[in-house]
């Protein structure tokens, strides 16, 4: 469970990262004075968190036999689940 954190918590800097540069100056992509909407940044974390929870179903959920490991499959459903539903709320706020 710690690992998936860690990956989603670098998920989520790779993706804030080219937010974080809003304003370049004259070529920025929201130099138009256009503003980036909030619900996009939880639109692509829900994203992220859902993204995570597939990963870690695959890496995690299943054992060598392609049986599912209860524990971990239940963690990779709640991140899925809670991954669709915060990217869905970003998509309603844009």
């Amino acid at each position: 469970m710690r690992r998936v954190l860690v990956v989603l918590a670098v998920l989520a800097l790779a993706v804030a990262a080219p937010v974080a540069r809003v304003g370049w100056g004259h070529r920025g992509p929201f130099a138009s004075g256009e503003h980036l909407s909030f619900g996009v940044l939880i639109a692509v974390l829900g994203g992220a968190l859902w993204i995570g929870g597939a990963f870690h179903l695959t890496r995690r959920g299943l054992d060598a036999g392609d049986r599912l490991v209860r524990r971990d499959a239940a963690a990779a459903a709640v991140l899925v689940v809670v991954g669709l539903v915060v990217w869905v709320a970003g998509l309603y706020n844009t």
